[in-house]
């Protein structure tokens, strides 16, 4: 092995990395054709680089398939969330889906009422209560606190006087009639002698104080039973003289 090869092996690094001048590079390239030791170094050293190289690149790759799974799935959630604000405002803007809006939170609140009187808790109940003491569509005389006395002494008076107790409710249902938000609910009424689930249509009124509503009223297509009256925001001063024993 000549020095003249020794020389062109140490250069041929940085023949390589392409890091030699043109004349450097011109003297490597001359030496090479003649020299089959020093060109079969120079392809080792080639095939040794690509091998390197691959492996970088598939590390990488490797490395970087998590961030673009999550980029991926950021992306679909993205879309996901847009279509999704996008219809969910085409339903609040139509009249079908205020309505359905409306109808959930009245449900809401006979139910909330409801869990409340069964319960005994009457002075939370009473939140939920629409009152008036001359018409529906009258300013009531009376004050809340003096309403929510009345309405409270109404129920204590019904558990003392009455066999009947509201023990449950089922089929809380909305619809609109007549341009109005209405319900319905199934009371169930325990006595000595059944314990009968009785369905009663509500009537529903919007508080302009907090936009919340209230239900007015309990009351039945045919008859009006005594824990419909004891139910409702009816404080007139013949609702408060009945007399409330049975159902």
């Amino acid at each position: 092995m000549n020095v003249k090869c020794n020389v062109i092996r140490d250069l041929l690094p940085l023949y390589t990395d392409e890091l030699l001048s043109d004349d450097s590079k011109e003297l490597i390239e001359k030496h090479i054709k003649d020299c089959d030791e020093c060109s079969n170094t120079l392809k080792l050293m080639k095939e040794e680089i690509e091998i390197i190289d691959k492996a970088k690149l598939e590390k990488n790759i490797k490395s970087q398939k998590p961030f673009r799974k999550l980029k991926k799935n950021i992306i679909i959630l993205s879309v996901f969330l847009i279509i999704l604000s996008l219809l969910l405002g085409i339903f609040i803007s139509s009249p079908q889906g205020t309505f359905n809006l409306e109808a959930i939170a009245a449900r809401r609140t006979i139910d909330k009422m409801l869990n409340l009187v069964e319960e005994k808790r009457y002075d939370e109940a009473f939140e939920y209560v629409y009152y008036f003491d001359k018409a529906t569509d009258i300013t009531p005389s009376l004050s809340y606190e003096e309403a929510k006395k009345l309405w409270i002494e109404r129920f204590k008076e019904f558990d003392l006087k009455s066999t009947d107790k509201i023990t449950w409710h089922r089929n809380i249902t909305t619809r609109m009639e007549d341009g109005y938000l209405k319900g319905s609910v199934e009371i169930q009424i325990k006595n000595p002698y059944n314990d009968d689930f009785m369905l009663t249509d509500i009537w529903f009124s919007k508080a302009e104080a907090d936009g919340k509503w209230r239900i007015g009223n309990f009351y039945n297509s045919q008859l009006r039973y005594t824990f419909e009256i004891v139910l409702s925001g009816n404080l007139t001063e013949q609702d408060r003289k009945q007399n409330y024993i049975g159902k």
